[in-house]
């Protein structure tokens, strides 16, 4: 009997049988020729090796198809009932699987639609799931199969896996481990249900793949909300039912890309840039149909090489993850055009790059590679090229041969040469050298002729080649930071320039060329050796910025007061003394810095610039300023600090957009009161004058002032509005005269950072200064103080607090925990710090107790005495007084240890707990063993912290309910006391694991044990009991427990439930039998002590 069994059911219900049937018929009696890649053949008989139930294969044909039909799930999943549909997007392609031994092939796999699925590996493992329906269907489309009864391919026709054959394929499975995937588990294929028996799967295709990565990814659950449809989700894109765009761009995504993402094959754009994701699975690379995958800002340290399937993709995004190496297979990326790459910690590239001959950008910038591959000469589309912030001594030859690059990148690396090649690229157009070692740039650079942009700052040029001025295409020209000392004339042909820096170099002149370059906008100059400005600069209309600072300059041309679209003019750190009146027509000047020169007077004229914003004329040698100044009323910042000024006029108070006002290191002796009308002022600086006073209106009005410096004055008195400006972050006062106290007002100043009081006669600080507490620096230091408040401990941003210089010889404990939190505290030699309440506490237990006084010696710090550990914030967190001797009460004091973590009393003569050990919040651990209590204060139940308490070894005689309230227990010692009862409270225990009541005077205990599941040892033996309540049954974890011992005539059957006990203790009671249940517990292992001649029942 020959037969053979098709694999799959068609989807129509009605057809169903109709076509399942034909197609079996005619699978068994074709005699036409077989389509071209099926083989007919007839079965060998049923060996024991063919992975088939042996019982389906002897059958009839039409008792085999019933058995089938019973063993699918009972949903109805036969040939005629309704099937259970699956996703056709499930995983995309997969290798086939080695080729079986057709001798050994189970009969029921003859039929060709089922050989050519028996050749796929039917079974994709990840993440628990299978996917038999789509590497079937893969595999038909790849190789053309079509149905022999039809015609049809295959592919196009809607199939479902027999669930018999499923059946089968596990048992295959489980025989060949050579073709077995990785984490295979065989349960995995059949695993039932709750609803109808059947394995569910997923049936909703892409929106399945969605939902688990939500169910997998906290971050999406707020952004995917459960009750909307996925394809109106954030990001999600789809077409037709499949998801072709995906952007999750900055989702908060940490951790893995979950596998099920290669389950969207029509996916094209794959976003999920500026994550915290750590790495993508090998399941990307089913993703062929993908164009463009952006994996930038992420925490990816490598790539999987099935990256090199995508061979679609375009565009590829890298950067700004913690990558050290690319795969090789990158190579097979024949479409790619963009790859950034840039923002790792690469070190060499793949030859393979060479194969990308579609790439036209390609960024490695910030990695650490130290060479280039010659083959990336190959890449012969590229037009732009990032090879910036790496470790490159050299750049190869072959990089010439790169003749349509446009774009250039070496910049920030190692070079101290260029190949002569580079210079051939004559279509570049940006270029960027600066950060390296070159000393020279030959004359060919000439060639370059379609540069726009070419940076060769910060090497260590000290010429430039007069073909420079070839380069008529540039709009910008970095030469900052060289050795240059001149600027050959042929820098005037470069007419379209736009920006030009020459800063940093050691230039004495520049030439008069210069005024030919008429597009130029921003002009660098400072940091040069120039000793003048060639007048040729006035020519120069469309310049916006001019920099000139740090030089030797002495004047400035009257030209240039013709550059009429000025915006910012620096001048500072010159030796001027006059400035031309002629800059009263840079009417567009919006910053003028004139600073750090030797000017004694400036031109009325500069209150014509009515657009100025910032005027700088601090360090000069000025006695007056020109009223006209008062007039710029767009001014929002102005510097006149050291000066020599003697007055500032009320005129001032015109300014009122001003947020800068900087009078400091002047002559002052008084400031007028209209300054309180510049209600925008931010920052008032006063400093190093000879005020006496402040107008009390200027406090008063300026609520918007941040910074106050009043420091090097001549004030002896607090200005009363100070705690008025609320808004103060920054406030200087040192060096006054200060003799009264620091105001309590101060405490009002909740946004200050800094506190600066030192330098003088401060005698107190109020204790309203720890309201501060945002301060980060506080200068008390150089006054005459003899305590300090201890709330200075709370202010706990501190991270520098000075004392030095005062009369001080012990601050708060509270100092000693700032040093702790890692403030800086500075503080004469001598100077003490209060040993606190904890040091305080044991000093008065040691007085109180005779048998301390021995171990503790007086003249010894706390945290240095036996047994006592304590922190740096000098806080007790452990105490061991084992076999101290102590007798009597403990002190109340001992409830001043609110750290104490760690307390043993064990082996002294304790007679009685104050009420005040209840404050010991903190505490985890309480051993009170071996002394002689007969209570314990209610107030224990406040230790909510307890893990373990042992009193075993006292004379209790009861314990308070109140340790019910220990919910964090999972250690209770008891043993060995006199206690005749226990408080049902003791249910509450939920964390219990341990509870000893072994030698009491116990005669029952309460109902409510049976609370406590988390018991894993109970002894109660050597007690009193009659009886144990049934509800010890419910008591699940229990491993050991011991009834020895006591009066027991029997114990309750639901002892029996207990099936994670070892050990069970029966011994010395008045049993005469046990419940049946005891034989099973003995039969899983469990260790049962009985007396000689106890039976079991049966």
């Amino acid at each position: 009997m020959t037969s053979t069994r098709c694999s799959f059911f068609w989807d129509s219900v009605e057809s169903a049988a109709l076509q399942s049937q034909a197609l079996r018929t005619r699978c068994c009696q074709s005699t036409r020729p077989a389509p071209p890649g099926f083989a007919f053949r007839k079965s060998k008989a049923p060996s024991a090796q063919q992975g088939a139930n042996p019982d389906v294969r002897a059958m009839a044909p039409s008792k085999r198809r019933k058995t089938a039909a019973a063993s699918q799930p009972a949903s109805g999943n036969t040939t005629q009932g309704v099937r259970t549909r699956r996703s056709a997007s499930a995983r995309g392609d997969v290798p086939d699987a080695p080729d079986a031994d057709l001798d050994a092939e189970p009969e029921v796999l003859l039929c060709p639609i089922t050989r050519t699925m028996y050749r796929d590996p039917v079974m994709v493992f990840d993440s628990g799931h299978t996917y038999e329906r789509h590497a079937i269907l893969s595999h038909l489309e790849r190789n053309g199969a079509k149905d022999p009864l039809t015609r049809r391919a295959l592919s196009s026709t809607n199939v479902m896996t027999n669930w018999a054959v499923r059946q089968i394929v596990r048992d295959w499975l489980d025989k060949h481990p050579d073709v077995t995937p990785g984490g295979w588990d065989s349960r995995e294929l059949l695993e039932p249900s709750k609803d109808d028996g059947t394995r569910t799967f997923d049936d909703e295709g892409d929106v399945g793949v969605l939902r688990i990565w939500r169910a997998m990814c906290p971050e999406l659950q707020d952004m995917w909300p459960v009750n909307e449809q996925p394809e109106h989700w954030e990001g999600v894109t789809m077409e037709n039912g499949r998801v072709v765009q995906l952007e999750l761009n900055e989702f908060g995504l940490t951790g893995a890309v979950p596998a099920e993402v290669g389950r969207l094959t029509a996916l094209r754009e794959l976003v999920v840039g500026g994550n915290a994701l750590t790495s993508v699975p090998a399941e990307i690379g089913l993703l062929t149909s993908l164009r463009e995958l952006w994996l930038s800002g992420n925490r990816l340290t490598s790539v999987p090489e099935e990256i090199g399937q995508l061979t679609a993709m375009t565009e590829l995004y890298l950067n700004a993850n913690q990558l050290t190496s690319l795969p090789v297979e990158i190579g097979q990326l024949r479409s790619l055009e963009m790859l950034q790459l840039g923002g790792n910690q690469l070190t060499s590239v793949p030859a393979e790059i060479r194969q990308l001959t579609s790439l036209k950008c390609l960024d490695l910038n910030n990695n650490q590679l130290t060479s280039v591959p010659a083959e990336i000469g190959q890449l012969t589309s590229l037009i732009s090229l990032h090879l910036g912030k790496n470790q490159l001594t050299s750049v190869p030859a072959e990089i010439g041969q790169l003749t349509a690059m446009t774009e250039l990148y070496l910049n920030a690396n190692q070079l101290t040469s260029l190949p002569a090649e580079i210079w051939q690229l004559t279509p570049l157009t940006e270029l960027y050298l600066y950060g390296n070692q070159l000393t020279s740039v030959p004359a060919e650079i000439g060639q370059l002729r379609s540069l726009t942009e070419l940076n060769l700052s910060s090497n260590q040029l000290t010429n430039v080649p007069a073909e420079i001025g070839q380069l008529r295409s540039r709009r910008e020209f970095g030469l900052s930071g060289n050795q240059l000392t001149s600027v050959p004339a042929e820098i005037g042909q470069l007419t379209s320039l736009e920006e030009f820096g020459l800063s940093g170099n050691q230039l004495t002149s520049v030439p008069a060329e210069i005024g030919r370059l008429t597009s130029l906008e921003r002009l660098w100059l400072e940091d040069n050796k120039l000793t003048s400005v060639p007048a040729e600069i006035g020519r120069l209309r469309a310049l916006e910025w001019l920099y000139l600072h740090g030089n030797q300059l002495t004047s400035v041309p009257a030209e240039v007061g013709q550059l009429t679209s000025l915006e910012k003019l620096d001048l500072q750190h010159n030796q001027l003394t006059s400035v031309p009146v002629e800059v009263g027509q840079l009417t567009s000047l919006m910053s003028l810095n004139l600073g750090n020169n030797r000017l004694t007077s400036v031109p009325a004229e500069i209150g014509q610039l009515t657009s100025l914003w910032e005027l700088w004329l601090h360090d000069n040698e000025l006695t007056s300023v020109p009223a006209e100044i008062w007039q710029l009323t767009s001014l929002r910042e102005l510097s006149l600090a050291v000066n020599q000024l003697t007055s500032v006029p009320a005129e001032i108070g015109q300014l009122t957009s001003l947020k800068t006002l900087e009078l400091g290191g002047n002559q002052l002796t008084s400031v007028p009161a209209e300054i309180g009308q510049l209600t925008s002022l931010e920052t008032l600086d006063l400093d190093d004058n000879k005020l006496t006073s402040v107008p009390a209106d200027i406090l008063q009005q300026l609520t918007s002032l941040e910074s106050l410096e009043l420091g090097d004055n001549h004030l002896t008195s607090w200005p009363e509005e100070i705690g008025q400006l609320t808004s103060l972050k920054e406030l200087t006062l040192r060096g006054n005269k200060l003799t009264t106290s620091v105001p309590a007002e101060i405490g009002q100043l909740t946004s200050l950072k800094t506190l600066d009081l030192r330098c003088n006669q401060l005698t107190s600080v109020p204790a309203e200064i720890g309201q501060l507490t945002s301060l980060r620096w506080l200068w008390l230091n150089d006054n005459r103080l003899t305590s300090v408040p201890a709330e200075l401990g709370q202010l706990t941003s501190l991270e520098g607090l000075w004392l030095k210089g005062n009369q001080l010889t012990i601050v708060p404990a509270e100092i000693r925990e700032l040093k702790a939190a890692g403030c800086r505290v500075d503080l004469d030699d001598g100077v003490t710090m209060d040993e606190g309440d904890d040091a305080r506490a044991l000093r008065t237990w040691r007085a109180m107790c005779p048998d301390l006084q021995g171990m503790w010696p007086e003249d010894e710090q706390p945290e240095d005495w036996y047994r006592v550990t304590m922190e740096n914030d000098g806080r007790v967190v452990q105490l061991e007084l084992e076999v101290f001797g102590l007798t009597g009460a403990v002190p109340a004091e001992l409830g001043r240890l609110s750290a104490l973590r760690w307390l043993s009393l064990h082996g002294n003569q304790v007679t009685s707990l104050p009420a005040e050990i209840g404050q010991l919040t903190s505490l985890e651990v309480l051993y009170l063993t071996e002394n002689q209590l007969t209570s314990v204060p209610a107030e224990i139940g406040q230790l909510t912290s307890l893990r373990e308490l042992y009193l075993y070894e006292n004379q209790l005689t009861s314990v308070p309910a109140e340790i019910g309230q220990l919910t964090a227990l999972a250690r209770l010692e008891l043993r060995d006391n006199q206690l005749t009862s226990l408080p049902a409270e003791i249910g509450q225990l939920a964390a219990l694991e341990k509870l000893s009541l072994d030698s009491n005077q116990l005669t029952s205990v309460p109902a409510e044990i049976g609370q406590l599941t988390s018991l894993k040892t109970l002894g109660l033996s050597d007690n009193m009991l009659t009886s144990v309540p049934a509800d010890i049954g419910q008591l699940t974890s229990l491993k050991e427990l011991r009834l020895g011992g006591n009066q027991l005539t029997s114990v309750p059957e639901e002892i029996g439930q207990l099936t994670s006990l070892q050990g069970l203790y029966l011994w010395q009671n008045r049993l005469t039998s046990v419940p049946a249940a005891i034989r099973e517990l003995r039969a899983v292992g469990c260790y049962v002590n009985l007396d000689d001649g106890v039976t079991v029942d049966e």
